[in-house]
């Protein structure tokens, strides 16, 4: 944490930099449970870029993962504005849709996780959730078996 504090005393000119790292301490304080001063960071991530989806979709996890659903879905759906790939703002979005009920909407979002990168696990962990939630157990199988082969691809065969 004091590193990121040092490189944004050190980087008032660097916009850029500034943008890092207050992204990535917001980052580390949301792993911390520091929710409210992570969600400070994740402000001035976005007033220094606001054109940056990944910065809206951090927050909407930060927001998350405080408990603030509709926050955490405002923010995910503004991220989704300006990227609609957005793999942060997609995997919020669809837990939240699921928790809410709309289970339609949060395949949508699984589907286009799968869609943009279906080299990665996550899609697959996305959208077995959803199949779970819908009873279709057989389906949501499936998508943990491809999860896990796809998990340990991106691990380049190691076990975890």
């Amino acid at each position: 944490m004091a590193s990121y504090t040092r490189i944004i005393e050190l980087s008032t000119n660097l916009p850029d930099a500034l943008h890092a790292s207050y992204f990535n301490r917001a980052l580390a304080k949301a792993h911390l449970g520091e929710y409210d001063s992570a969600l400070r960071d994740a402000d001035e991530s976005i007033r220094l870029k606001p054109e940056e989806a990944h910065s809206y979709g951090m927050r909407s996890r930060v927001h998350e993962l405080a408990g603030a659903f509709a926050d955490a879905l405002t923010d995910a759906t503004r991220a989704l504005a300006i990227d609609p790939r957005s793999t942060t703002a997609l995997q919020v979005r669809a837990r939240i849709l699921t928790e809410k009920g709309d289970l339609a909407g949060a395949l949508r979002d699984c589907e286009t996780l799968i869609s943009t990168n279906p080299v990665s696990p996550i899609g697959f962990a996305c959208r077995a959730e959803v199949r779970t939630a819908q009873g279709d157990l057989s389906g949501a199988r499936v998508d943990r078996e491809t999860e896990a082969s796809l998990s340990e691809k991106w691990r380049g065969g190691r076990k975890s």
